[in-house]
């Protein structure tokens, strides 16, 4: 099973370098990804957010503390603006996420629970901080009928996985740096 990022992914990375830019930050990191999905109105991701009871404003708010600069990036740098590789980290973890859940399509909530898993990351802190974990997100989404069921994890391949994650993020950030869209 080859893993492929959904519209609803892509739209949230697009977010994440929007983000990145008003935040002042030439690399998109795991706070921008997290505030990207708080702006994904409709996903599955920031429902389980919603519906686990967090407060929206106040993780947008923690997010931004920790990362936000003074000045935006200008439009010109855009394609400057690129995801750093714990950022990068974190999307090929999301890929796994899917697979492990018996879909080939990387969701917003995959992201999510990647965002969870990497306890050492800005976002998972500050997903606890608000009363989310990964157990307590996975169960919601579980529940609501927002992940498939689990696959065999012997059955999935790590390399297989990452390499094919890795061309498809190579191929959006290449084609990126003739637009200033993160995924033109």
């Amino acid at each position: 099973m080859r893993p492929k990022f959904s519209k609803e992914l892509c739209t949230v990375l697009e977010f994440a370098h929007q983000e990145a830019m008003r935040t002042g930050c030439y690399g998109i990191g795991e706070a921008h990804l997290l505030l990207a999905i708080l702006r994904s109105h409709g996903s599955d991701a920031l429902r389980a957010i919603e519906g686990c009871g967090l407060d929206k404003e106040a993780l947008k708010e923690a997010a931004d503390k920790l990362i936000f600069n003074d000045k935006p990036i200008p439009l010109d740098n855009a394609p400057m603006v690129r995801p750093t590789k714990r950022a990068e980290g974190v999307i090929a973890l999301a890929g796994y996420e899917a697979l492990r859940h018996g879909t080939s399509s990387v969701s917003s909530s995959h992201l999510l629970l990647a965002l969870c898993r990497r306890i050492d990351g800005q976002a998972s802190p500050l997903l606890y901080e608000a009363g989310a974990d990964y157990d307590r997100l996975e169960a919601y989404l579980r529940t609501h009928g927002m992940l498939n069921s689990p696959c065999s994890v012997a059955s999935v391949n790590m390399e297989t996985i990452l390499g094919s994650l890795g061309e498809q993020l190579t191929a959006l950030f290449g084609a990126s740096r003739d637009k200033t869209n993160f995924l033109s």
